[in-house]
């Protein structure tokens, strides 16, 4: 299988999996008569997983240069563990269940994000962003199906849906192309030289913050419409509008890039998340909401796009795993995790709209720590004469 085709089914099956999981199975869990607080609690797991597990794969794949070899087993071992939910129904099964299945999945994504970037640097013809959208495509293509079998069938077609995604996932794997060559023995000197520049604080920091801010909208988003009376195929729908306004941005993301720059770029993405979240904190009707829905082509995925690309120029090659591994580790992980965690505490005393406006007040906070990194690293290039800043 070549490279480029093996890479975007990668990504299309394993964001559909996600295209069923993320909106549908808080939902499943509310069916199986689960209390806020334990859906938040069980939603909590894989963030909270990544605050560890991506970074220790990250660190092995570069020392040992096993990436594709670590990618190709952590991926059998999610469809494996995954399937386990089949068989329970309470709360602590689910939460074991869980815990496995977020553990192997926790350093897949980063490990294949550092390896297409660097497909994409080797093979110049090929660009990030139109093969990352296939992810998206997949995501919409799960979650509008979805949406509309579930008018019909068992919610238990949302664990078979995940299955089979990564299933298939696993065996894209298998085609993905081996890490380029790194020097190997010194990365552990290098990260601790890394973590101590101040960029690189700031940048981490924000990142957080904006995955930080999305635990309103990942955790409960699907609860509060069903809350309101929207059928699933409507929430199906309102989520593939997000993902289609992704994947038009994702499609352009490479002239965005060019033109506006990478940390600019990321300046953008938190305005946008700002104005997306104050706008929901109105409770916005069908109309409303679907327009706060195309700000996902900003606060996700020019937000996603800009910190890939930022830490892939940024980092030597002896540690892009280990750099792509630690902003999972930090924004989908800490930041995710808090996120989902709080939600599931906070929900019921606060209602959707105010933890909305808690998520504008937190991503307004990256924004101040975002314009900081793009400052000092305009300073840094102007002081080392060098030609441009990250793009």
């Amino acid at each position: 299988m070549r490279p480029a085709l093996a890479l975007t089914a990668f990504y299309f099956f394993s964001f559909a999996a996600l295209g069923i999981f993320l909106p549908y199975f808080n939902l499943y869990l509310l069916h199986r008569g689960l209390a806020a607080w334990q859906i938040g609690l069980i939603a909590a797991v894989p963030p909270l997983l990544k605050i560890l597990v991506p970074a220790f794969f990250g660190l092995a794949a570069d020392r040992t240069g096993r990436r594709r070899a670590l990618i190709i087993g952590a991926c059998a071992a999610t469809t494996l563990t995954f399937g386990l939910l089949l068989g329970v129904t309470s709360f602590a099964g689910i939460l074991a269940a869980m815990i496995a299945f977020a553990f192997v999945w926790a350093p897949v994504l980063p490990l294949v994000e550092a390896t297409t970037l660097e497909t994409v640097e080797r093979f110049k013809r090929l660009d990030y962003g139109r093969v990352r959208l296939w992810g998206s495509v997949g995501f919409i293509a799960a979650t509008a199906t979805m949406g509309v079998l579930l008018d019909y069938v068992s919610d238990r077609a949302i664990l078979y849906g995940v299955l089979a995604a990564f299933a298939a996932t696993t065996a894209a794997a298998f085609g993905i192309p081996a890490a380029a060559d790194s020097r190997r023995g010194a990365a552990a000197i290098t990260l601790g030289a890394l973590l101590r520049r101040r960029e690189f604080l700031l940048f981490y920091g924000a990142c957080l913050l904006m995955q930080l801010g999305h635990g309103t909208y990942y955790g409960f988003f699907s609860i509060a419409l069903e809350g309101q009376g929207f059928s699933a195929s409507a929430i199906g729908a309102l989520w593939t509008i997000g993902v289609v306004a992704e994947v038009a941005f994702m499609f352009w993301s490479g002239r965005a890039l060019s033109r506006i720059g990478a940390a600019p770029l990321l300046v953008i993405s938190f305005v946008a998340a700002v104005l997306r979240w104050t706008l929901m904190a109105r409770a916005p009707g069908p109309a409303g909401l679907a327009v706060t829905q195309c700000l996902h082509a900003l606060s996700f995925g020019a937000f996603h796009v800009a910190a890939v690309t930022i830490i892939h120029q940024s980092v030597p090659p002896s540690l892009r795993a280990t750099g792509q591994t630690l902003y999972s580790s930090l924004a989908y992980g800490v930041g995710s995790g808090l996120g989902l965690l709080l939600n599931g505490w906070l929900y019921a005393a606060w209602g959707p709209a105010r933890l909305f406006g808690w998520s504008a007040a937190i991503s307004a906070a990256g924004m101040i720590l975002a314009v900081r990194f793009l400052v000092v690293t305009t300073a840094e290039i102007r002081l080392r004469g060098a030609p441009s800043p990250p793009a």
